[in-house]
This record gives structure tokens, C-alpha cells and sequence, in this order.
């Protein structure tokens, strides 16, 4: 059967083959700095949507006491976590169609997701949008969107082409961010710069794997993908932005 979907760089053997079941920059720390920010009490209802191997529901549950669902449209990623932690709630849904009624949720964490959302259905980044709407509709008001991902910290974003099936298929620069959250009817109250996880990430993976594939593509290495990665110099941030109306 065909979804239309671009495929899930998540799913790859690497990626799945983490130890600790982290597959992001940052792991934990930056989860536990966006809860710490945005002050959620016990209780809250939480969704992370792109949750793969549901390691940060688990410690939503039980570090924060919070009311955490995963979300991914990979039933492969989504069975793993079940056999790591099968008491935590999964639910396979994609970022851009939530089974979710409108104004219910305290947060939506996206980490490391959202630019594999944003190409999901192509190259143009239309869906990214799609989800951030997605995302303020299940949103209460003043409720808060947390996404830390990879971004374009050079004068030049990447579109999916030049990186094929990487993880760093789409980045866009802070200000096509800014723009995207603003567009959608949220405002940004924290911002941060966390390229050092990136590159301590890096070296991670060429330690575990001798690859960088999984992260740049498998034509990360070639000359359209050298020039687009020189020009674009991927970093990786974490924003925590309230829903406005």
C-alpha cells in the first residue's frame, strides 16, 4: 500500500540501533531544560509527537509526573517502544493529522521531528506548516509548542533534494522559523543555541557507526550535498513557543 510519504530516516538500522534508544542531539537535558522553562505542573497533558522509541514519554511519566502520550506514523519505531516500555501511551498518527480534540493539550514536544514532518509529502516544506497548525489546534491557549531540532545557521537553507533521506534533508534558517511559528499563530518566548550537542552527536555517530549517512544522507558525501551542507553549516536549536488566540 502507498501513504505518499517520504521515507522515515528514523527507521533505518542505525538509528534504531542506539543504545540508549536516543535518537536526537541533546537526549534528555534539553527535554528536561524546555519542561524546566515552560513550568509545567504535574499532571499536564503532554503529546510528543515524532516520539520514536518512546524514550522521552517515559521520563515525562515518571521524572515529570506528566500525562505523556507518544505519537509517530512508523508502526515499526512505535512496536520497538512498546517492547522497551509497555506500559507508556502510543498512538500511530502523523504530525500533520493528530487524533487529538481541539484545545486539550498543555504542551506538544517535536524533537528532532519536525523537519522530518516538513518534508513528509515532499521537498517544499508545506507540511511543516500543516503540522504547526495542527499543533495550535490542540493546543489550549497559552499553551506550549517545544521543538528542538536541526536548523540552517549559514545564509543558505536546504530543501530534501541535495541530502536524500538524511535527517538533515530540510533545514531552514532561524529567521524562516521564526516566520513559520509567527505564521501560525505562535510566538517564540525561548530560543537557544545548542550546536555543540550536534557536533558532540556527530562524533557519536562516527564512533558507533563509522557513518555520517543516517544524519547528512546518503549523498551527503557527494558534491551537491558538500555544498549545500558548507553553505547551509547545520546547527541545532531548542525553541519553546506559547499558542496565541
Amino acid at each position: 500500500m502507498t501513504t505518499g510519504l517520504e521515507p522515515n530516516p528514523y527507521e533505518r538500522a542505525e538509528w534504531r540501533a542506539t543504545g540508549d534508544g536516543l535518537l536526537r542531539p541533546g537526549g534528555l537535558a534539553l527535554t528536561d531544560r524546555a519542561i524546566k522553562y515552560c513550568a509545567l505542573p504535574a499532571g499536564s497533558r503532554v503529546w510528543d509527537i515524532g516520539c520514536g522509541l518512546g524514550v522521552t514519554v517515559a521520563h515525562l511519566v515518571t521524572r515529570h509526573g506528566l500525562e505523556a502520550v507518544g505519537v509517530d506514523r512508523s508502526e515499526a519505531l512505535l512496536d520497538a517502544a512498546r517492547s522497551r516500555t509497555p506500559s507508556i501511551p502510543l498512538i500511530c498518527a502523523r504530525g500533520d493529522a493528530l487524533p487529538c480534540a481541539a484545545a486539550t493539550l498543555d504542551a506538544v514536544l517535536a524533537e528532532c521531528s519536525w523537519s522530518v514532518i516538513s518534508t513528509d509529502r515532499g521537498g517544499d516544506r508545506t507540511n511543516g506548516d500543516v503540522a504547526l497548525a495542527e499543533c495550535w489546534r490542540v493546543l489550549r491557549p497559552g499553551g506550549w509548542l517545544i521543538i528542538s531540532d536541526v536548523y540552517a545557521r549559514g545564509v543558505a537553507s536546504i530543501q530534501a533534494a541535495p541530502l536524500g533521506d538524511g535527517l538533515c534533508r530540510n533545514l531552514l534558517t532561524e529567521a524562516e522559523i521564526r516566520t513559520a511559528l509567527a505564521s501560525q499563530g505562535f510566538a517564540i518566548e525561548l530560543w537557544e543555541d545548542h550546536s555543540a550537542a550536534l557536533n558532540e552527536f556527530v562524533g557519536r555517530m562516527i564512533f558507533e557507526f563509522g557513518s555520517l549517512s543516517p544524519l547528512w544522507g546518503d549523498d551527503g558525501d557527494g558534491p551537491e550535498g558538500c555544498t549545500a551542507l558548507k553553505a547551509a553549516r547545520p546547527g541545532y536549536f531548542l525553541l519553546a513557543a506559547r499558542r496565541n488566540g
